[in-house]
């Protein structure tokens, strides 16, 4: 689970889904291009492998490892039913279904080795895509609601790392501060208390929605939490006061 956490976090918080100025991008392409060559786009081509390019970039033990933890099959691991177009074919998607513990036991080491092996495998397998495979298209939005779950979940994950991983944990507090002053500056209008909803080489026309003042508000608790610092309980102030002027209450029954 906590590995979960960190890369959730090292994703959003780093090129190219951080924006240099401040905030998040909004995602990127399903399909991409699997060599630089190659004129069609696939599903998925950027993050799956087949166990044929595990044994050619890692060796058969690291490979075996490896493909043990992460559920690859030499036939693939998608089902038919899930690859209406046969993009998938052998190829796997690294889904977690085993332990270092369990590793250990099967292939006679220590777990502390396996941890070893996994972490140097990871960093090896992300070297080689990033050196040769084309990064999908990036959707380069900033959208106020989906920015305030991030800074709301990094704010948490801080938090929780404070006292075991210091570095990181102020990492995502810096990440999740950042996108706050760049919403401030860039999507937020101090005279009138409003939002704009998207910032894309400049702010968009359009107001921000409900949720868009719903989910930062939701960040800023967060993030007043992780700091103590008033000045963000401050700023979900005044937008809640906004946002209580544009939701439609309920009517009782």
């Amino acid at each position: 689970m906590l590995g979960a956490v960190y890369d959730i976090a090292n994703y959003l918080t780093t090129p190219p889904m951080a924006a240099p100025t401040g905030g998040f991008y909004s995602s990127e392409d399903a399909d991409s291009l699997l060599k630089p060559e190659d004129s069609e786009k696939r599903e998925g081509a950027f993050y799956v492998w087949t166990r044929k390019e595990l044994r050619s970039i890692l060796g058969d033990r690291d490979a075996s490892i490896l493909s043990k933890f992460y559920n690859v099959h030499e036939n693939g691991n998608v089902d038919a039913e899930n690859d209406a177009h046969n993009e998938l074919t052998n190829q796997n998607v690294l889904a977690i279904s085993s332990t270092p513990e369990a590793l250990a036991q099967d292939f006679g080491l220590g777990t502390k080795e396996v941890i070893a092996i996994l972490e140097t495998a990871r960093q090896k397998l992300l070297d080689y895509r990033n050196t040769n495979r084309p990064r999908p298209a990036l959707d380069d939005k900033i959208v106020v609601a989906w920015n305030g779950l991030a800074i709301g979940a990094l704010a948490r994950a801080s938090s929780m790392l404070q006292t075991i991983d210091a570095e990181k944990a102020q990492t995502y507090l810096d990440a999740a501060i950042s996108a706050v002053n760049f919403i401030k500056t860039e999507l937020f209008d101090a005279k009138k208390g409003t939002l704009k909803r998207v910032y894309r080489q400049g702010p968009g026309d359009a107001p921000a929605f409900a949720d868009d003042y719903a989910f930062l508000i939701k960040g800023l608790i967060d993030l007043y939490e992780a700091t103590f610092d008033d000045t963000y309980l401050q700023f979900a102030d005044t937008l809640q006061s906004e946002c209580d002027t544009i939701v439609i209450p309920l009517t009782p029954l």
